[in-house]
C-alpha cells in the first residue's frame, strides 16, 4: 500500500472549498503527547492513594521477599505471570515500596504503548486511519485506568504491540534474514511476560505459515512452524512452573464463571451471551459507549482490509488472537471478557479505524461529512470521561482506604477491638500488619471469613458467629471495604441488633463504624456522632 504522508481533503467535496492538509506525521505526534501528558496528570493525581484490594494483595508478594520467592504461586487469588512480577520486583528495588513506585512500571507501558501502535499500524491503515485508531488508543479510559495500578494489564497490551510489530516485519514481501530466530526467541520469553502472550503468538504464526503456504513458500512455512514450536515449548516450561497452579484455582475459576464462552452453544441463550461479549468488547476494552456503531465499523474495516490483497495478511493478524481466546474460554483456560481482554485494545482499534478510513474512501462528497460524525459521535465519550478526570482527579478515585485508617487511628482508644470485614482483610494485612500504617499492628483485631455465595439469612448466621469472636469487648471498630451495599447492609443490620452505633466514618471505597456491645448499649443505635466525614 502507498503511504501518504498527510490527509488531503476538501470537507463538502465541492471544487469551491478550498482543500485542507493535514500532516500525518506532525498531527501524530500531538495525538501523542496530550496522551502522555493525561497518562502523567492521572498517575500523580491516583498513584499516591492507597493501593486497592487486589493491588495489596498482589503488593504483599513483594514486600520483604525476594526474587525467587516470587516463582511461587501467589496467595490471595492473585494471579501474574512471572516475567512481569521479576520486572515490578526489579522497579521496588530502585523505587522503593510506595505506591507511586508500584504503579511506575505500569505507567512507562501505558506510554510506550503509544509509539509501538503508531508503527504497528502506518503500514496497515491510511493517514486517516491512523489518525483515528491512534486517537482511540490515546483516549482509551481502559488504557489510562489499568496504566495507574499496579497490575499487568498495561503490559499485556505492550507485549501484544511488541509481537504484533514482530509479525507486520515478518510478513514483509523481501524475507528479512534471521526472522525465524528473532520471532521465536522474542516469542519464547514473552510467554513469561504476559498470559494473553500466547494468543497474540498463535495468531501471528498462524498468519505467517498460511501466508506463505498460499504463496507457495512451503520451507517458509515449515521454518515458521520450527520457530512457533520453540514458542510453544517455552509456554509449556512457563505452565508447568506457575501458570497451571493459577488455572487449577478454584476461586479464580468461580470469579470468572461470567467471562467462560459456553462452547458449544446450545441455547439461544448461549447464542445471546457471544452477541453480548462482542459487544462489550467496545466499551470494556476501548472506552467507547456506541457498541453498535464500533461494530458496524470494525466488520466494515475487517472487509475493507481483505478486499485489499496487499493488506489480507492484517486480518487473521488482528482477529487471529481474538479468535483464540474466546476458544480458550471455552474451554475454561482464560476469561474472555474485562479487563483480561485489555490486550485487545490495540487490535479493535485498528480495525475499528479501517472501518472508518473505509467509509472517508467512499468517493461521496457527503461522505466526509458523514465520517466526521461518526467519528465524533465515538470520540464524545472518552474526550468527556478524559477532561472530566483531568478537572476533578478525585472523580476516578474509587478506593482509598488510607483516609479511613488515619479516622480510626485518631479516634480509637485503649480497648477498642477492629473488626476487619472480609473485604478488607488484603487491605488491613498490607498496611496494618506489614506497613504498621499509623501504629495499628498491635491492635487486637479478629477477621471475617468470607460466607461465600449463600443466602442474606445464611450470611448474617455465618457474620453472627464472627461477632461471638468478640467475646467480651465492649467497643469494637468494624473496617468495611467494598464488597457491596448488601454486603455492608446485612453486616450493619446484624451490629445494630447486637449493639450501639456510637461513630462512623464513610472514605473512598471503605468505611469505620464504632459500635458499643453489652447490656446497656444493646438494641438501637446512637445518632450522637454519625454521618461523620
Amino acid at each position: 500500500m502507498k503511504k501518504l504522508e498527510s490527509i488531503k481533503f476538501s470537507l463538502f467535496g465541492n471544487m469551491q472549498t478550498p482543500a485542507v492538509s493535514v500532516p500525518l506525521g506532525p498531527t501524530a505526534l500531538l495525538i501523542g503527547i496530550v496522551g502522555v501528558l493525561m497518562r502523567i496528570r492521572f498517575y500523580y493525581s491516583f498513584g499516591a492513594t492507597s493501593l486497592t484490594r487486589d493491588e495489596a494483595g498482589l503488593a504483599l508478594s513483594f514486600v520483604d521477599t525476594g526474587f525467587f520467592e516470587l516463582l511461587k504461586p501467589l496467595r490471595w487469588d492473585q494471579a501474574a505471570p512471572i516475567g512481569f512480577l521479576l520486572a515490578e520486583k526489579a522497579v521496588m528495588d530502585v523505587f522503593g515500596s510506595s505506591e507511586l513506585s508500584f504503579r511506575l512500571f505500569s505507567l512507562v507501558t501505558s506510554i510506550l504503548i503509544i509509539p509501538l501502535f503508531y508503527l504497528l499500524v502506518r503500514d496497515v491503515l491510511s493517514p486517516v486511519g491512523v489518525l483515528v485508531g491512534l486517537a482511540i488508543i490515546t483516549l482509551s479510559e481502559p488504557l489510562i485506568y489499568w496504566g495507574t495500578l499496579f497490575k499487568q494489564y498495561s503490559f499485556d497490551v505492550l507485549i501484544a504491540l511488541v509481537l504484533l510489530n514482530l509479525g507486520r516485519w515478518a510478513l514483509r514481501k523481501s524475507p528479512v534474514n534471521g526472522r525465524y530466530v528473532v520471532l521465536g526467541v522474542i516469542g519464547a520469553a514473552a510467554v513469561w511476560l504476559s498470559f494473553p502472550s500466547v494468543f497474540v503468538i498463535g495468531g501471528v504464526g498462524f498468519t505467517l505459515i498460511a501466508s506463505d503456504l498460499l504463496e507457495g513458500r512451503r520451507r517458509e512455512a515449515v521454518a515458521w512452524v520450527a520457530s512457533m514450536s520453540v514458542c510453544s515449548v517455552s509456554f509449556g516450561l512457563a505452565y508447568l512452573l506457575s501458570f497451571r497452579y493459577y488455572a487449577k484455582n478454584d476461586n479464580l475459576s468461580t470469579w470468572w464463571t461470567y467471562a467462560f464462552a459456553p462452547m458449544p452453544p446450545r441455547s439461544m441463550g448461549d447464542v445471546k451471551w457471544y452477541i453480548d461479549n462482542f459487544f462489550l468488547l467496545f466499551p470494556s476494552e476501548l472506552g467507547l459507549r456506541d457498541a453498535g456503531l464500533c461494530g458496524a465499523l470494525l466488520l466494515f474495516g475487517t472487509y475493507s482490509l481483505w478486499r485489499d490483497p496487499a493488506r489480507r495478511a492484517a486480518v487473521p493478524l488482528f482477529l487471529g488472537p481474538i479468535i483464540l481466546t474466546l476458544i480458550a474460554s471455552g474451554l475454561r483456560k482464560y476469561p474472555f471478557g474485562d479487563r483480561t481482554m485489555l490486550f485487545s485494545n490495540p487490535l479493535l482499534a485498528t480495525l475499528v479505524a479501517a472501518g472508518v478510513a473505509a467509509v472517508w474512501e467512499v468517493r461521496q462528497p457527503t461522505m466526509k461529512v458523514f465520517v466526521a460524525i461518526i467519528v465524533g459521535t465515538m470520540l464524545l465519550y472518552p474526550l468527556y470521561l478524559d477532561a472530566k478526570y483531568m478537572i476533578d482527579p478525585q472523580a476516578r478515585i474509587f478506593m482509598d482506604v488510607k483516609p479511613t485508617l488515619v479516622y480510626v487511628a485518631d479516634h480509637r482508644k485503649d480497648g477498642n477491638v477492629l473488626y476487619v470485614h472480609w473485604d478488607a482483610e488484603t487491605l488491613y494485612d498490607y498496611y496494618v500488619k506489614k506497613r504498621d500504617f499509623r501504629n495499628l499492628k498491635d491492635w487486637q483485631s479478629v477477621i471475617s471469613r468470607h460466607p461465600g455465595n449463600v443466602s442474606r439469612r445464611d450470611k448474617t448466621a455465618a457474620y453472627a458467629k464472627d461477632v461471638a469472636l468478640l467475646g467480651s469487648s465492649r467497643r469494637v471498630w468494624v473496617l468495611l471495604g467494598i464488597a457491596g451495599q448488601q454486603e455492608e447492609d446485612v453486616m450493619l443490620e446484624l451490629l445494630d441488633r447486637r449493639g450501639r452505633r456510637l461513630d462512623e466514618f464513610h472514605g473512598i471505597g471503605s468505611a469505620a463504624y464504632l459500635y458499643e456491645f453489652g447490656p446497656e448499649g444493646a438494641g438501637g443505635v446512637s445518632h450522637e456522632s454519625i454521618g461523620r466525614e
